[in-house]
Order: structure tokens, then sequence, then C-alpha cells
């Protein structure tokens, strides 16, 4: 009769000082890293000229112009699909205008606020007009949209 040998059980390997330190080392140096990122003032427009923040700002506050028009043409038409249309491609142009790193972080946040806004009210433009959440989504455009155009003065 043949035995079988016994079950090989491995033996725990000894993890390295240095290896254990340099990992303590690189969780440190992340944690570091992300505590300055969040404390570092996001948007920053110390770096930019009068000239550069003005070109910004008049470039979203035309994008917005632009955006809003075409929105309250089509969602006071008869088309639900062109108004939808409307609210989403006025979200892309008000986040494209936004991400300008020179544009000052009202404008910036205002134009962020509104595009999500105009998101919502075409998602729940799904639900027709008697619908709470969208008659909520319609009272936030019109708040980011008056918020909009008090800042870009219009």
């Amino acid at each position: 009769m043949t035995t079988t040998p016994p079950l090989k059980v491995p033996t725990r390997r000894q993890s390295s000082p240095i290896l254990l330190a340099l990992i303590a080392v690189l969780s440190v140096a992340a944690l570091v890293v992300a505590i300055i990122a969040l404390i570092r003032p996001a948007g920053s427009t110390s770096a930019y000229t009068s000239a550069q923040r003005t070109t910004a700002k008049t470039h979203l506050c035309e994008r917005y112009s632009l955006a809003a028009d075409a929105e309250h043409i089509e969602t006071n038409g008869s088309d639900a699909a062109l108004a939808r249309i409307s609210l989403v491609n006025g979200a892309n142009m008000l986040q494209s205008a936004a991400a300008d790193p020179a544009l000052d972080t009202a404008y910036s946040a205002a134009a962020d606020s509104l595009a999500q806004s105009y998101q919502t009210m075409a998602a729940a433009s799904s639900m027709g007009s008697d619908d709470p959440q969208y008659k909520a989504a319609l009272q936030n455009v019109i708040s980011q949209e008056s918020a909009l155009k008090t800042l870009c003065d219009q």
C-alpha cells in the first residue's frame, strides 16, 4: 500500500522591513498630496491676465445667452424632442464654456449649476408637465438662469 506524502503547508514569508518602510512613506506622501489638493483653492484665476479673464467671461455669457434663447424657444414650442435637445445642447455649451480655467469661479459654478438644471429638466420632462419632479426642475432652471443672467449683466 502506498502512502500519500503529507501536504506541504507554505510558510509565511517575512516582509522586508525596507519594503514596509517604503509602503509607509508612499502612503504618507499620497495622503499629503490628497490633503493639499483638498485645501488648495480650485480654479484660481490669479495666473491669468485681466484680458484672459474678461475673454472667458464674455465667451461664457455669449454661450449662456445663445443656450438660454434656444431653450426658451424650444421648450415653449410644440415639439418635445426639440425642447429636450435644446436643454441638453445648452447644458453642453455651458459646461464647455465653464471649463475655461481663466473664468472666475463664481461664473463657472453658476454655469455648471445651470447646466445640471437643464439636464435634470430634460430628464424630468419625460414625466409630464404636471409631475412634481418636473415642476421642481423647472423652478430650479428659472432660479439658475436668473443667477447667471445677473452675473452676465443681461
